[in-house]
């Protein structure tokens, strides 16, 4: 029996559409891989932003409460050189922060009433947020420059309460007089009294504690009293102000400080702004 043998016309190898289907799928991965390490590039970025500005914005918040814990007054105004500061509830905060010295026997001098200001740097945001530090004569604590603790700041609220300590007389009475006016926002809401340890609520009048608005009898106004305390009976009254409304220097209770950031941020393939608003309260020592 004969053999025969057949010559296949197919040549080894790839076709051409298989080559063109397989550099579809492999740019496809190549497309994919870079945009999700783009993608991957703009998260870190925007999240590294957002954690340095939190950090910072944190780190200038804690300072500013740490000085508010330690201060027993705020002051309205203050001249340091030829620039004076002006406390506000937009940006201008001046604390008066007492400090010792004492003798190699322990024995105390003074004590001394330091300045610390807050406040902010540009005609328009952004702002840098600033500090400085202007002891008074003799104390013990050092002088620091005018420097930014803070940029890229859109804005500083400050909201001020204050407290008034009045000792009932031998003859009590119902009116409690403010050494400062009352905001024009003070309310319930805002606003508290303390008879003797027990707090009276603010609202009706004769049942309640209610203002009186300043008068010819009462100048900054006063806390009209539901009933009569006892004699050597302590009343505290907590109420906001507005600094505009008051000169020298008065004693606040706490501080509400609200403070807003905003900075654009570099990111691959598309601009973006990171924002950021913090909170913070501090009591003062009084």
């Amino acid at each position: 029996m004969s053999k025969r043998f057949y010559k296949s016309n197919r040549t080894a190898g790839v076709s051409l559409v298989e080559t063109v289907i397989a550099v579809f799928f492999i740019g496809a991965a190549v497309v994919s891989i870079c945009w999700g390490a783009l993608e991957v590039s703009r998260i870190f970025a925007e999240e590294s932003a957002a954690s340095n500005m939190t950090e910072k914005s944190r780190n200038s918040l804690d300072l500013m409460r740490r000085d508010v814990i330690c201060s027993d007054k705020i002051l309205s105004t203050l001249t340091v050189g030829a620039t004076t500061y002006t406390t506000s509830t937009s940006g201008v905060l001046i604390l008066e922060v007492p400090s010792m010295t004492y003798s190699a026997n322990g024995t105390p001098s003074g004590p001394y009433e330091d300045d610390v200001v807050y406040h902010l740097v540009g005609t328009s945001a952004p702002y840098t947020l600033n500090r400085l530090v202007h002891p008074a004569t003799g104390s013990p604590i050092g002088a620091m420059p005018d420097n930014a603790i803070a940029k890229n700041v859109q804005s500083l609220s400050l909201t001020f309460l204050h407290h008034v300590s009045y000792l009932e007389p031998s003859t009590p009475v119902l009116d409690i007089p403010m050494d400062v006016p009352a905001s024009s926002v003070a309310s319930a809401s805002n606003s508290s009294v303390n008879v003797g340890g027990t707090n009276i609520a603010f609202g009706t009048l004769g049942t309640q504690a209610s203002f009186i608005a300043p008068g010819t009898t009462y100048t900054n106004g006063a806390v009209l009293l539901p009933s009569l305390p006892a004699t050597g009976t302590y009343v505290d009254l907590f109420y906001p102000v507005t600094p505009s409304l008051v000169t020298g220097s008065w004693v606040g209770s706490s501080v509400l400080m609200t403070l807003s950031l905003s900075t654009p941020v570099t990111v691959p393939s598309e601009p973006s702004t990171q924002s950021i608003t913090l909170m913070s309260e501090g009591t003062m020592r009084n």
